[in-house]
Protein backbone atom coordinates (compact mmCIF):
# COMPACT_ATOMS: atom_id res chain seq x y z
CA UNK A 1 0.00 0.00 0.00
CA UNK A 2 2.40 2.46 1.11
CA UNK A 3 4.63 2.19 -2.34
CA UNK A 4 1.61 2.29 -4.28
CA UNK A 5 1.47 5.61 -2.57
CA UNK A 6 4.39 6.89 -3.36
CA UNK A 7 4.26 5.53 -6.91
CA UNK A 8 1.16 8.14 -6.97
CA UNK A 9 3.22 10.99 -5.41
CA UNK A 10 5.84 10.71 -7.94
CA UNK A 11 3.50 10.71 -11.11
CA UNK A 12 1.69 13.67 -9.88
CA UNK A 13 4.58 15.33 -9.11
CA UNK A 14 6.09 14.81 -12.96
CA UNK A 15 2.56 15.90 -13.93
CA UNK A 16 2.84 12.55 -16.83
CA UNK A 17 5.02 14.94 -19.18
CA UNK A 18 8.46 15.79 -19.25
CA UNK A 19 10.22 19.33 -18.70
CA UNK A 20 11.67 21.32 -21.53
CA UNK A 21 15.05 22.25 -22.21
CA UNK A 22 13.78 26.07 -22.19
CA UNK A 23 12.15 25.66 -19.13
CA UNK A 24 15.72 24.54 -17.81
CA UNK A 25 17.12 27.12 -19.41
CA UNK A 26 14.56 29.73 -17.68
CA UNK A 27 15.02 27.80 -14.28
CA UNK A 28 19.17 28.38 -14.52
CA UNK A 29 19.07 31.72 -15.41
CA UNK A 30 16.98 32.40 -11.88
CA UNK A 31 19.07 30.71 -9.93
CA UNK A 32 18.11 30.34 -6.14
CA UNK A 33 20.42 29.86 -3.64
CA UNK A 34 20.85 29.68 0.34
CA UNK A 35 23.94 31.95 1.37
CA UNK A 36 26.67 29.91 4.05
CA UNK A 37 27.38 33.52 4.85
CA UNK A 38 31.01 32.81 4.18
CA UNK A 39 31.40 35.71 0.98
CA UNK A 40 34.44 33.66 -0.57
CA UNK A 41 32.47 30.13 -0.36
CA UNK A 42 28.91 31.57 -1.85
CA UNK A 43 30.99 33.13 -4.69
CA UNK A 44 32.91 30.03 -5.49
CA UNK A 45 29.18 28.78 -5.46
CA UNK A 46 27.65 30.62 -7.60
CA UNK A 47 25.64 32.43 -4.73
CA UNK A 48 25.61 29.72 -2.61
CA UNK A 49 23.94 26.24 -1.81
CA UNK A 50 22.08 25.70 -5.16
CA UNK A 51 18.69 24.67 -5.10
CA UNK A 52 17.36 21.78 -7.00
CA UNK A 53 21.18 20.15 -6.38
CA UNK A 54 23.30 17.89 -4.26
CA UNK A 55 25.88 19.52 -1.87
CA UNK A 56 28.16 17.56 -0.21
CA UNK A 57 30.68 18.93 1.86
CA UNK A 58 33.51 16.39 3.61
CA UNK A 59 35.85 17.02 6.40
CA UNK A 60 37.78 15.15 9.68
CA UNK A 61 35.41 15.86 12.88
CA UNK A 62 36.14 19.22 14.45
CA UNK A 63 36.39 21.04 11.60
CA UNK A 64 32.79 22.62 11.08
CA UNK A 65 30.89 20.17 9.41
CA UNK A 66 27.89 20.23 11.92
CA UNK A 67 28.26 23.91 12.20
CA UNK A 68 27.62 24.72 8.43
CA UNK A 69 24.60 22.84 8.73
CA UNK A 70 23.13 24.61 11.57
CA UNK A 71 24.02 27.79 9.56
CA UNK A 72 22.46 27.01 6.47
CA UNK A 73 19.59 25.65 8.38
CA UNK A 74 18.87 28.77 9.79
CA UNK A 75 19.60 30.73 6.79
CA UNK A 76 17.03 28.55 4.72
CA UNK A 77 14.60 30.63 6.75
CA UNK A 78 16.29 34.61 5.33
CA UNK A 79 13.22 36.35 3.98
CA UNK A 80 13.04 36.60 0.10
CA UNK A 81 13.39 40.39 0.15
CA UNK A 82 16.32 39.90 2.11
CA UNK A 83 17.64 38.05 -0.67
CA UNK A 84 16.62 34.52 0.82
CA UNK A 85 14.67 31.62 0.30
CA UNK A 86 12.03 32.06 2.79
CA UNK A 87 11.99 28.19 3.58
CA UNK A 88 11.81 25.56 5.90
CA UNK A 89 14.67 23.02 6.42
CA UNK A 90 14.64 19.08 7.46
CA UNK A 91 17.81 18.37 9.05
CA UNK A 92 18.51 14.72 9.67
CA UNK A 93 21.02 13.49 12.43
CA UNK A 94 22.63 10.56 12.36
CA UNK A 95 25.30 10.98 14.56
CA UNK A 96 23.52 12.82 17.31
CA UNK A 97 24.98 16.08 17.48
CA UNK A 98 22.00 18.55 17.07
CA UNK A 99 22.60 20.99 19.72
CA UNK A 100 19.80 23.57 19.71
CA UNK A 101 21.21 25.72 21.68
CA UNK A 102 23.67 26.54 19.10
CA UNK A 103 21.03 27.09 16.53
CA UNK A 104 19.23 29.11 18.59
CA UNK A 105 22.54 31.50 19.11
CA UNK A 106 23.10 31.45 15.11
CA UNK A 107 19.25 32.40 15.04
CA UNK A 108 19.70 35.87 16.98
CA UNK A 109 22.85 36.73 15.06
CA UNK A 110 20.94 36.36 11.96
CA UNK A 111 18.48 38.32 13.19
CA UNK A 112 20.71 41.03 14.37
CA UNK A 113 22.55 41.01 10.96
CA UNK A 114 19.32 41.28 9.18
CA UNK A 115 17.68 44.23 10.88
CA UNK A 116 21.20 46.18 10.57
CA UNK A 117 20.70 45.42 6.48
CA UNK A 118 17.00 46.73 7.03
CA UNK A 119 17.95 49.73 8.55
CA UNK A 120 19.80 50.77 5.09
CA UNK A 121 17.28 48.96 2.60
CA UNK A 122 13.64 50.08 1.57
CA UNK A 123 10.38 50.04 3.79
CA UNK A 124 9.58 46.84 3.42
CA UNK A 125 12.75 45.19 4.08
CA UNK A 126 13.17 46.83 7.46
CA UNK A 127 9.24 45.25 7.94
CA UNK A 128 10.87 41.96 6.56
CA UNK A 129 13.76 41.91 9.23
CA UNK A 130 12.49 43.09 11.92
CA UNK A 131 9.46 40.38 11.32
CA UNK A 132 11.20 37.20 11.54
CA UNK A 133 11.86 36.20 15.19
CA UNK A 134 14.21 33.45 16.69
CA UNK A 135 10.92 30.82 17.43
CA UNK A 136 9.85 31.91 13.80
CA UNK A 137 13.76 30.45 12.52
CA UNK A 138 13.68 27.52 14.95
CA UNK A 139 9.60 26.45 13.85
CA UNK A 140 11.03 26.20 9.86
CA UNK A 141 13.66 23.68 11.21
CA UNK A 142 12.21 20.11 11.51
CA UNK A 143 14.68 17.54 13.44
CA UNK A 144 14.94 13.91 12.89
CA UNK A 145 17.21 11.71 14.66
CA UNK A 146 18.05 8.66 12.49
CA UNK A 147 19.61 5.50 14.25
CA UNK A 148 20.19 2.88 11.88
CA UNK A 149 20.93 2.81 7.92
CA UNK A 150 17.20 1.12 7.27
CA UNK A 151 15.78 3.61 8.99
CA UNK A 152 17.43 6.13 7.28
CA UNK A 153 16.76 4.68 3.60
CA UNK A 154 13.10 4.38 4.42
CA UNK A 155 13.03 7.74 5.79
CA UNK A 156 13.78 8.92 2.56
CA UNK A 157 11.53 7.02 0.74
CA UNK A 158 8.97 8.74 2.39
CA UNK A 159 9.97 12.81 1.82
CA UNK A 160 8.10 12.89 -1.10
CA UNK A 161 5.34 12.72 0.93
CA UNK A 162 6.90 15.30 2.99
CA UNK A 163 7.04 17.57 0.57
CA UNK A 164 3.51 17.09 -1.28
CA UNK A 165 2.28 18.54 2.15
CA UNK A 166 4.66 21.24 2.74
CA UNK A 167 5.70 23.12 -0.55
CA UNK A 168 7.70 25.97 1.78
CA UNK A 169 10.34 22.98 2.22
CA UNK A 170 13.28 24.27 0.59
CA UNK A 171 16.24 22.60 1.91
CA UNK A 172 17.73 19.20 3.51
CA UNK A 173 20.38 18.29 5.19
CA UNK A 174 22.00 14.64 6.66
CA UNK A 175 24.57 14.85 9.08
CA UNK A 176 26.24 12.55 8.15
CA UNK A 177 25.42 10.86 5.10
CA UNK A 178 28.12 7.98 5.52
CA UNK A 179 27.64 7.09 9.74
CA UNK A 180 24.58 4.63 9.67
CA UNK A 181 26.66 3.08 6.70
CA UNK A 182 29.88 2.78 8.28
CA UNK A 183 28.29 -0.12 10.82
CA UNK A 184 25.88 -3.01 10.23
CA UNK A 185 27.28 -4.00 6.97
CA UNK A 186 29.44 -7.15 6.38
CA UNK A 187 28.34 -7.54 2.31
CA UNK A 188 30.18 -4.10 0.77
CA UNK A 189 28.87 -4.60 -2.70
CA UNK A 190 25.20 -4.02 -0.83
CA UNK A 191 26.37 -1.54 1.54
CA UNK A 192 27.79 0.69 -2.34
CA UNK A 193 24.11 -0.30 -3.84
CA UNK A 194 21.97 1.01 -1.17
CA UNK A 195 24.00 3.87 -0.17
CA UNK A 196 23.93 4.66 -4.53
CA UNK A 197 20.31 4.31 -5.06
CA UNK A 198 19.51 6.22 -1.75
CA UNK A 199 21.97 9.31 -3.14
CA UNK A 200 20.12 9.02 -6.36
CA UNK A 201 16.77 9.36 -4.80
CA UNK A 202 18.10 12.29 -3.53
CA UNK A 203 18.85 14.12 -6.12
CA UNK A 204 15.34 13.27 -7.87
CA UNK A 205 13.72 14.75 -4.89
CA UNK A 206 15.94 17.53 -4.89
CA UNK A 207 15.16 18.16 -9.22
CA UNK A 208 11.25 17.46 -8.75
CA UNK A 209 10.67 19.84 -5.55
CA UNK A 210 12.96 22.40 -6.36
CA UNK A 211 15.19 21.97 -2.94
CA UNK A 212 18.69 21.98 -1.96
CA UNK A 213 20.19 18.82 -0.49
CA UNK A 214 23.09 19.37 1.60
CA UNK A 215 25.24 15.68 2.59
CA UNK A 216 27.73 15.78 5.75
CA UNK A 217 30.46 13.20 4.69
CA UNK A 218 32.82 11.80 6.99
CA UNK A 219 36.79 10.80 5.46
CA UNK A 220 38.58 8.22 5.68
CA UNK A 221 42.28 7.87 4.77
CA UNK A 222 43.45 6.45 1.26
CA UNK A 223 46.90 4.91 0.76
CA UNK A 224 49.02 6.26 -2.14
CA UNK A 225 51.52 4.41 -4.74
CA UNK A 226 54.08 6.21 -2.59
CA UNK A 227 53.53 5.07 0.53
CA UNK A 228 51.75 8.33 1.56
CA UNK A 229 48.05 9.13 2.82
CA UNK A 230 45.51 11.40 2.15
CA UNK A 231 41.82 11.70 3.59
CA UNK A 232 39.42 11.08 1.02
CA UNK A 233 35.46 11.26 1.29
CA UNK A 234 33.37 8.09 2.75
CA UNK A 235 32.42 6.42 -0.11
CA UNK A 236 31.89 7.76 -3.98
CA UNK A 237 28.75 9.83 -4.37
CA UNK A 238 30.67 12.13 -6.83
CA UNK A 239 28.09 11.13 -9.58
CA UNK A 240 25.18 12.64 -7.74
CA UNK A 241 26.82 15.97 -6.25
CA UNK A 242 26.59 18.94 -8.21
CA UNK A 243 29.01 20.49 -5.37
CA UNK A 244 31.79 18.62 -3.93
CA UNK A 245 33.50 20.85 -0.76
CA UNK A 246 36.84 19.73 1.05
CA UNK A 247 37.04 21.28 4.96
CA UNK A 248 40.31 21.00 6.15
CA UNK A 249 43.02 22.88 8.63
CA UNK A 250 45.59 24.93 7.17
CA UNK A 251 48.25 26.60 9.06
CA UNK A 252 45.52 26.61 12.28
CA UNK A 253 42.84 28.37 10.20
CA UNK A 254 39.63 26.37 8.40
CA UNK A 255 39.76 26.11 4.79
CA UNK A 256 37.44 24.91 1.90
CA UNK A 257 38.00 24.28 -1.19
CA UNK A 258 35.70 23.06 -4.11
CA UNK A 259 37.20 20.12 -6.04
CA UNK A 260 33.60 19.57 -8.15
CA UNK A 261 31.65 22.20 -9.37
CA UNK A 262 30.05 22.25 -12.53
CA UNK A 263 30.64 26.50 -12.19
CA UNK A 264 33.95 26.84 -11.60
CA UNK A 265 37.56 25.85 -11.51
CA UNK A 266 38.65 24.07 -8.19
CA UNK A 267 39.19 26.76 -5.72
CA UNK A 268 40.29 27.40 -2.17
CA UNK A 269 39.37 29.74 0.50
CA UNK A 270 39.63 30.21 4.22
CA UNK A 271 36.58 30.51 6.66
CA UNK A 272 36.28 31.08 10.03
CA UNK A 273 33.51 29.81 12.88
CA UNK A 274 32.64 32.30 15.85
CA UNK A 275 30.24 32.81 18.29
CA UNK A 276 28.01 33.93 15.51
CA UNK A 277 28.12 31.21 13.11
CA UNK A 278 30.29 30.57 9.70
CA UNK A 279 31.72 33.61 8.26
CA UNK A 280 34.16 34.45 5.93
CA UNK A 281 37.78 34.51 7.20
CA UNK A 282 39.23 38.58 8.57
CA UNK A 283 42.65 39.06 8.58
CA UNK A 284 44.34 40.40 11.25
CA UNK A 285 43.99 44.19 11.67
CA UNK A 286 41.04 44.56 8.97
CA UNK A 287 37.13 44.94 10.20
CA UNK A 288 33.98 43.53 9.22
CA UNK A 289 31.24 45.16 7.45
CA UNK A 290 28.09 44.59 9.03
CA UNK A 291 26.43 44.74 5.63
CA UNK A 292 28.32 41.54 4.23
CA UNK A 293 27.65 38.39 4.57
CA UNK A 294 31.27 38.28 7.45
CA UNK A 295 30.39 38.52 10.69
CA UNK A 296 32.96 39.88 13.82
CA UNK A 297 33.71 38.57 17.23
CA UNK A 298 36.19 36.35 18.87
CA UNK A 299 36.22 32.99 20.77
CA UNK A 300 34.71 29.82 18.86
CA UNK A 301 32.24 26.98 19.13
CA UNK A 302 33.60 23.47 20.08
CA UNK A 303 37.29 24.71 20.93
CA UNK A 304 38.38 21.26 23.01
CA UNK A 305 37.72 19.60 19.21
CA UNK A 306 39.19 22.32 17.14
CA UNK A 307 42.17 22.05 19.16
CA UNK A 308 42.53 18.44 18.97
CA UNK A 309 42.72 18.78 15.02
CA UNK A 310 45.21 21.60 15.14
CA UNK A 311 47.25 19.11 17.61
CA UNK A 312 47.48 17.02 14.53
CA UNK A 313 46.94 18.76 11.56
CA UNK A 314 45.26 17.16 8.17
CA UNK A 315 48.09 17.65 5.47
CA UNK A 316 45.97 17.27 2.10
CA UNK A 317 48.04 17.28 -0.95
CA UNK A 318 45.90 19.41 -3.24
CA UNK A 319 47.55 18.32 -6.23
CA UNK A 320 46.28 14.66 -6.01
CA UNK A 321 42.46 15.81 -5.28
CA UNK A 322 40.98 15.77 -9.21
CA UNK A 323 43.05 12.36 -9.83
CA UNK A 324 41.92 10.86 -6.52
CA UNK A 325 38.85 11.95 -4.92
CA UNK A 326 36.88 9.96 -7.18
CA UNK A 327 38.45 6.94 -7.06
CA UNK A 328 37.51 5.55 -3.47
Amino acid sequence: MYFDQYINVHQSSQGGEGVSALDHLVADAQPQNIITFCRELDNMLGGGIPLQRITEFCGAPGVGKTQLAFQLAVNCCIPKILYGVEGKCIFIDTEGGFYVDRVKQMADSLIEHLQIMGQTGTDQEKDAANQITVDSILENIMYYKIHHYIEQVAFIHHLPLVLENDRNIKLIIIDSIAYPFRRHFSDMGARKRILSSMTQNLLSIAEQYNVAVVIMNQVTTKILPNNQSMLVPCFNLGNYCANRVFLYWKDQQRHCHIYKSSLIQPSDAPFDINQDGVRGFIPDGEEADDNDNNGDGDGGVGEEDVMNDQDHPIILPIQYYSNQMDTT
